[in-house]
């Protein structure tokens, strides 16, 4: 049960990285000017650069969303984070406490 709950949460991770990482080269796609700081030849890892350390909650800030849309998604994205740092605590407490 206790692995199967880890194994579950740290997909659930990789799963948020690759969703939110879509959703930044979209919109990096879509139009220019989204965000200061990415290289324009090398965009995608740049990208996936921003999504994991806005993630962890680094944010070095060499990349900084400007334009509404990308600054939204860095909102819900840190929203994300909140909610599952929360579900992922009260799943380790209660399976802790069950033992």
């Amino acid at each position: 049960m206790k692995l199967s709950i880890e194994l579950g949460l740290i997909l659930l991770q990789a799963f948020i990285i690759l969703f939110f990482w879509c959703i930044h080269m979209l919109l990096y796609r879509s139009e220019i000017g989204h965000y200061n700081g990415v290289n324009p030849d090398n965009w995608v890892f740049d990208l996936f650069y921003f999504t994991t350390t806005s993630h962890s909650t680094v944010g070095y800030g060499d990349i900084t969303p400007v334009k509404v849309p990308s600054r939204l998604t860095c909102c819900f994205h840190q929203l994300t984070l909140i909610t599952m740092a929360l579900f992922t605590v009260s799943s380790f407490l209660s399976i802790n406490l069950k033992i």
